[in-house]
């Protein structure tokens, strides 16, 4: 009998079918299976410049699972992922990636940069290529990690009433409190159904028996959504 070479497509994947939300704990995903996702309040900063922006939405990433495990240390070992063509359906979009010479942008933070990047329209899909990260140590002083964020290919989610605010900053960290006081107000959720649904990521099994009452809410979708579940350690291990 002879051998034929076959014809599928095994070369790696740069984007996926699949956009990932990614979170830290396990009863933020219990949240989002049985309420949704809410849009939270966000702040970028704008490369080269004192610059900043606050806007409400909900950050997903366009990446194969093969490469979801670098970005866990960033966003946390939970999530869910959406198949990317109902995604798209339903407004979400991939965001702008620039850095300090992008050509378009007004450079430095005078009150006439603060106000085109007011007038701007898509202010709001913003973000540095690269840049530094804020994160807080056990004894909350903060500090700071270089992450190249062009590589998690961000798609965005935004409400339909939703304002996007520029501000001119001195520290970080003043971001950091404003975004903590705008996510006190009472936030809306954007429904994920279980159709939707492609991936739902724990961090062991250990965790399965936990899950499996908030799927049985979903009677008719419970068995199809159990083969969804797939864990970080078979992630960090096999892919």
């Amino acid at each position: 009998m002879k051998r034929e070479a076959k014809k599928y497509n095994t070369a790696p994947n740069l984007s996926s079918d699949t956009l990932f939300h990614l979170t830290g704990c396990f009863d933020i995903l219990k949240s989002i299976l049985q309420n949704g996702i809410q849009p939270r309040y966000i702040y970028e900063k704008l490369p080269g410049k004192k610059i900043a922006y606050f806007t409400q939405t909900i950050c997903f990433c366009d990446i194969p699972l093969s490469v979801i495990k670098e970005h866990v240390n960033w966003y946390g070992t939970y999530g869910i992922g959406i198949n990317r063509k109902i995604a798209r359906d339903k407004g979400l979009s991939p965001i702008i990636y620039h850095h300090s010479k992008s050509p378009i942008f007004p450079k430095g933070n005078s009150i006439k940069s603060l106000k085109w990047f007011e007038e701007f329209e898509f202010t709001r899909c913003l973000k540095q290529v690269r840049g530094k990260q804020m994160f807080f140590g056990n004894n909350d002083k903060p500090y700071w990690k270089w992450k190249t964020f062009y590589n998690e290919k961000e798609w965005r989610y935004f409400p339909k009433k939703s304002n996007t605010e520029v501000v001119q900053y001195t520290l970080e960290i003043d971001l950091e409190e404003r975004r903590q006081k705008l996510n006190k107000e009472k936030l809306s959720y954007f429904k994920i159904e279980p159709e939707w649904i492609e991936y739902i990521v724990i961090k062991d099994l250990s965790e399965l028996e936990k899950l499996k009452p908030i799927l049985k809410l979903y009677i008719k979708s419970y068995e199809i959504l159990m083969t969804k579940v797939i864990t970080f350690k078979q992630i960090k291990n096999d892919f």
